[in-house]
């Protein structure tokens, strides 16, 4: 009976782990994990096609967290937090307070105007920032003003 490959051994029973790694980890630092060598785990990933997709499927999973985490970013809400508070009573006994609120957190500008961009994108369409078209046209205007005042110096 023929010996089982290293990639049987050291790669396939950790695809899951893989996939949750390649989260955070690029293909160097997953290597090292997997104690091999980087170039052997480029070839492993020419020959065998569930090795890719775990990879790929990490990575996406995290896109995909990402995204959702800008778009929540991107959108006013209001937010549950808890407090705890300690006390002690007249005998001496310690009391903890829980105390839940629902706190406003505004729109992040930045956030909306990445997930325009995205939407524009993902539609076909240009998403114009128009605060960044202003700013840009002032500069030019700026600029000229300038040239013309260093003409007039001379």
């Amino acid at each position: 009976m023929p010996r089982p490959s290293l990639y049987t051994t050291m790669v396939k029973p950790h695809l899951p782990l893989i996939s949750k790694w390649a989260r955070t980890m690029n293909e160097r630092q997953i290597a090292e994990k997997l104690g091999i060598d980087k170039t052997t785990l480029t070839k492993y990933k020419d020959k065998h096609p569930e090795l890719v997709e775990a990879i790929i499927n990490g990575k996406q999973d995290l896109e995909s967290d990402m995204y959702s985490e800008l778009i929540l970013s991107a959108t006013n809400r209001f937010v549950e937090e808890t407090n705890n508070s300690e006390s002690m009573d007249k005998t001496g006994a310690l009391t903890i307070t829980k105390t839940t609120y629902k706190k406003f957190v505004k729109a992040d500008i930045g956030a909306i105007i990445v997930v325009l961009k995205q939407i524009s994108k993902a539609n076909g369409t240009e998403f114009n920032n128009y605060a960044t078209d202003e700013l840009k046209q002032k500069l030019a205007e700026l600029k000229i003003k300038q040239q013309n005042a260093d003409k007039d110096s001379w």
